[in-house]
């Protein structure tokens, strides 16, 4: 876990407050696609895209469903250029907040999502530490390819979850993972991973599911044990907060001070990290 040496600055009262308020939970939401063009005008209503309806589902919290008639959903809004994955559901793959959801299609033989023109992977479980469980049911997750945003290493070409809150469970239920791109697996997963009546076929990965491959475990316990931690100065901002705790042991954040719009946040991270920082990335730190 990450050691936070933090040094809060520039925080208002009125926000720590917030941080002391407990909700309750809100009650799920089922949004309806209805058409099978992408698109993301910032509502969900009569005319909803499956992006629509993520971003929505997102925004309303507790453990909502996106349902999905029979039909092809292509997924075709890439992000603004290649290895910047955004995270916020707009563009690129579709990402999934804290709080649960259930894609739920009218089985895998009806219903599929297509990302082959999108150059990115179809289904991104955001690193929120939150135990809501995640279910995709009864679609074709079809030509994810995460390559471009480090994927064909890390493995995910077509679903990747960071999350790896204790009691979390990501289900795959009659999905059928197809002609996914190069990487270590298809399907990705730091949480527990319950796959059933699932096929996968046609994929360029090295295997079908991994949950912290030999090759990826390998890479943890050599950054842990050589303590190979590479220091960095980031600007993050608001919506990327979770990169201050990604790496589940693998470095430490030594300083943040929190602005308007960003916090600046001196961090030593794993040398297999680097590339999730570097956008955000201001200045090499003194070792």
């Amino acid at each position: 876990m990450f050691r936070f040496a933090a040094r809060l600055q520039s925080v208002s009262f009125a926000t720590a407050l917030a941080v002391l308020v407990v909700c309750a939970p809100a009650e799920a939401v089922t949004f309806n696609v209805t058409k099978p063009n992408d698109s993301a005008d910032g509502s969900c209503d009569a005319d909803c895209s499956l992006r629509e309806a993520v971003i929505a589902a997102n925004a309303a919290g507790g453990a909502d469903t996106v349902l999905l008639p029979a039909g092809a959903y292509d997924l075709t809004i890439a992000d603004a250029s290649a290895g910047i994955d955004e995270d916020a559901g707009a563009t690129g793959d579709l990402d999934i907040a804290p709080g649960g959801l259930t894609l739920q299609g009218a089985g895998a033989v009806a219903t599929s999502i297509d990302a082959k023109t999108l150059g990115n992977r179809i289904v991104h479980v955001l690193g929120y530490y939150s135990d809501s469980p995640i279910a995709i049911r009864g679609v074709t997750l079809e030509g994810g390819d995460s390559s471009a945003q480090g994927g064909s290493a890390e493995g995910g070409s077509s679903v990747r979850v960071d999350d790896s809150f204790p009691g979390l469970v990501v289900t795959l239920d009659d999905v059928v993972v197809d002609k996914s791109g190069a990487g270590a697996s298809a399907v990705r997963s730091v949480a527990t991973l319950v796959v059933t009546d699932c096929t996968f076929s046609g994929n360029a990965a090295g295997s079908a599911t991994s949950n912290w491959g030999l090759g990826e475990l390998r890479e943890v316990l050599r950054d842990l044990l050589m303590r190979e931690y590479v220091p960095l100065t980031v600007q993050l901002p608001y919506n990327q907060l979770q990169l201050l705790s990604l790496g589940l042991g693998e470095g430490e954040v030594t300083e943040t001070e929190y602005q308007a719009d960003h916090v600046q946040a001196r961090v030593r991270v794993a040398p297999r990290l680097v590339e999730r920082y570097r956008p955000y990335v201001i200045a090499e730190s003194d070792r």
